[in-house]
């Protein structure tokens, strides 16, 4: 039920009986023994009611959510990915990175958690880590647009692979012709290998495509 409001964006309700949900479910904890299922049932409630309230704002609110829920269950894959959007969020590039590795573990599969492991391993500093967990995702999913994107960015960024990175953020704009990400950053990537002319077409494109942004 309280799935349904949030997807209904009837956010206020939703967070109400998200909170029932979770009194309902540790009841039943209690009631059991020290199950493990019943410990994913619990899990899963918090992870919801905390993306509720990170919807609502509550950031630091849906954090703690998030740490009891990977307390009760740390296999549960939701609850681990969401922990670590949560922190992320707060810039805590450290612990988000934990916890996209143990999602990624969980889910081996998971083109999202690979994605934004790469991302906050990029974002921490960890740039060759970040390059091999790229180049993982583009192997898992090589019609993804993102992540064609993430590696050819980094690789212009390392400028040592710059035509490597040209050649991947090709591949981007070939699967997502319409990502604004994917044309600023081919047309900057064409400036630094020394080709402006080509680099123009794709700005303009990027200029259309976000008109607002100066």
């Amino acid at each position: 039920q309280a799935l349904s409001l949030f997807n209904l964006k009837r956010t206020e309700e939703s967070e109400a009986t998200a909170r029932l949900a979770i009194g309902a479910a540790k009841n039943m904890l209690k009631a059991g023994s020290d199950d493990r299922q019943l410990k994913n049932v619990v899990a899963d409630s918090l992870t919801l009611h905390a993306v509720i309230l990170a919807v609502l704002k509550k950031n630091q609110e849906a954090l703690i959510e998030l740490m009891e829920a990977v307390r009760l269950s740390p296999d549960n894959f939701d609850a681990q990915f969401s922990l670590g959007r949560a922190y992320f969020g707060q810039g805590d590039t450290a612990a988000a990175t934990e916890a996209f590795k143990k999602a990624s573990s969980l889910r081996p599969q998971d083109v999202r958690a690979k994605f934004f492991l790469a991302t906050a391993l990029e974002r921490g500093g960890n740039i060759d880590g970040a390059t091999v967990a790229y180049r993982n995702l583009v192997i898992l999913a090589p019609a993804s647009a993102e992540g064609h994107l993430g590696l050819g960015a980094l690789l212009v960024k390392r400028q040592e692979t710059l035509i490597e990175g040209v050649a991947e953020l090709q591949r981007a704009i070939d699967l997502n012709g319409d990502s604004y990400e994917g044309r600023v950053s081919l047309g900057r990537a064409l400036i630094l290998a020394g080709k402006p002319g080509d680099a123009i077409v794709h700005l303009k494109k990027a200029a259309t495509l976000m008109p607002a942004n100066p």
